[in-house]
């Protein structure tokens, strides 16, 4: 009789096992998506933070540089 209890024991821990596998993989693969889109608005971040320190500068420079070579551009047409 132990020896059917025992059976029936060890059929439900690991039915139990398996059901808590299957969960950990369905949690895994949700923090995956959920780090992949991390990753994804990182990098948007990363593409606003480069225009803001290397682009609207260097836009700047190329403006002013225009009118130090050109100061007299502007009065030619006006």
């Amino acid at each position: 009789m132990s020896s059917a209890t025992d059976a029936e024991n060890q059929a439900l821990t690991s039915s139990e096992t398996i059901e808590n596998l299957y969960r950990y993989e369905r949690t895994l693969s949700r923090l995956r998506r959920a780090l992949e889109e991390l990753a994804y608005e990182e990098s948007a971040d990363d593409m606003e933070l480069a225009e803001i320190n290397v682009f609207r500068p260097l836009f700047r420079y190329r403006s002013q540089v225009v009118k130090v070579k050109n100061p007299n551009s502007q009065q030619q047409f006006g």
